[in-house]
């Protein structure tokens, strides 16, 4: 009977939203606020493996307390992951400087490259008047 009673009190709490972070069975949960930035800014975020559907500058309130990773992503730059710690009762802030792809592919090396060719440089001595 206490089962039922247990698993109804659980039912009833998820069907309402939740407890406002508490744990029906348990204890409250320690919570904390992030800040994402990143250089430049518009990135996507990615957080826990899950699409936010935000983009930097954002903040997230009320994350679990712990280790969280971040995958910041823009187009035309490389995709940026990083671990932040988020502690109870905080705002921790983070700004990334993303990096931008190579536009020019780099030469290709070895037989069959094309020899390097160099321009002649004329060279004149200054002459104090």
């Amino acid at each position: 009977m206490r089962s039922l009673l247990r698993m109804s009190l659980l039912a009833g709490a998820l069907a309402a939203g939740g407890c406002g972070g508490y744990d029906v069975l348990g204890p409250p949960r320690a919570r904390g606020d992030l800040q994402l930035n990143s250089v430049p800014g518009g990135a996507a975020i990615t957080l826990d493996s899950q699409i936010t559907g935000s983009a930097t500058p954002s903040i997230f309130y009320q994350l679990a307390a712990g280790a969280h990773t971040v995958t910041l992503s823009l187009e035309g730059c490389r995709d940026t992951t990083f671990q932040v710690t988020v502690r109870a009762d905080t705002l921790i802030s983070s700004t990334v400087k993303i990096i931008r792809r190579s536009t020019k592919p780099l030469p290709a090396a070895g037989a069959g490259s094309a020899p390097l060719r160099m321009a002649p440089v004329s060279v004149r001595q200054a002459t104090g008047s």
